[in-house]
Parts: structure tokens; sequence; C-alpha cells
């Protein structure tokens, strides 16, 4: 250990990432006094165990399943890629709009509005704005 420490001292490199692991070990042996801790740490370890085993035994079907992953998440990111070029062409052709259209469309709507307000019988007067929504 002694040797590893002057050579580590050597090249420079500060302490800081020894003693994060230090802390880290330090940390970790202090979380394993509680008896809860502990039973769950040694259950994870045992499931992590089992779940190793069963990918060393069947290494044909843990690739496979690997694979159905990574195509699954291709064919989501070309699906995204799709809808964000649709998203992008629609942006376009909006943008090509004349301003005119967009006033006859505006237009349109405000006689629209006026003509809704013109036929509104007479009980609904007083409720007139709270059922309308323009």
């Amino acid at each position: 250990m002694e040797n590893y420490n002057r050579e580590y001292r050597n090249t420079g490199k500060s302490w800081f990432m020894q003693g994060m692991f230090y802390g880290a070990m330090a940390g970790a042996a202090i979380s394993l006094f509680d008896q809860s801790t502990r039973k769950s740490v040694l259950q994870g370890s045992r499931q992590c165990m089992r779940s190793m085993k069963e990918y060393l035994k069947n290494p044909n079907q843990t690739l496979q399943q690997v694979k159905e992953a990574t195509g699954n998440m291709r064919a989501t990111i070309e699906k995204i890629a799709d809808d964000a070029a649709f998203i992008s062409q629609r942006v376009e052709e909006m943008k090509n709009i004349p301003p005119q259209v967009a006033h006859v469309v505006k237009e349109t709507k405000e006689a629209f509005a006026t003509d809704q307000s013109e036929y509104t019988p007479p009980s609904y007067e007083g409720r007139e704005n709270a059922s309308r929504s323009v």
C-alpha cells in the first residue's frame, strides 16, 4: 500500500478521488450496522447473483432480449423523428400562408361571433358571456 501511495503522489494526482473512495467505503460499512439494511443488501445481492447465473446459463436468450430492447428503442426513436419531421413540415406550411388568408380567417371568425351574439335569445342575455367561448 505504501508503494502505491508513493506512485500515486508521483503522478501529481490529487487525493480527492481516493478520499471519496475511502469515504464511500466507510459509509457503506457504517450503514451495515442496521439490521434491515443488512437484510436488504443480502437479498439484493442474492437476486443479482441469480440473475447473473441465469444470464450465464442462457446467453442466447440474454442476447435476444438485448436485441429486442434495442430494436424497440430504435423504432421509438424513428417514430419520434418522423413525428418531429411531420410537425416541422406543418409549421413550414403554416409560415407560407399569406397574411391575406390569415386576415380573411380572422374576419370570418369575427363575423360568426357577431352573428351569434345578434341571435342570442333574451333569456340568455345574462349568461351570454359565461356560455360562449370564442
